[in-house]
């Protein structure tokens, strides 16, 4: 009888984790998979590092 060795089965790297792909292919990636809550998230953490390095932050020492 013989053993046949099972195939292993590589896991396809989305584009979004792969440091090889061109950085707008990653880009578009990570925002087709990102939910739209997340999107507003991110999009709010922006605006607040735009207003800091602007001084116009309330929370601004």
């Amino acid at each position: 009888m013989k053993h046949r060795m099972k195939k292993k089965s590589v896991a396809k790297i989305p584009p979004c984790k792969n440091p090889a792909a061109p950085a707008a292919r990653r880009a578009n990636d990570l925002l087709v998979r990102m939910t739209l809550g997340e999107k507003a998230v991110q999009r709010m953490c922006v605006g607040q590092e735009q207003g800091i390095k602007a001084g116009g932050w309330r929370g601004q020492v």
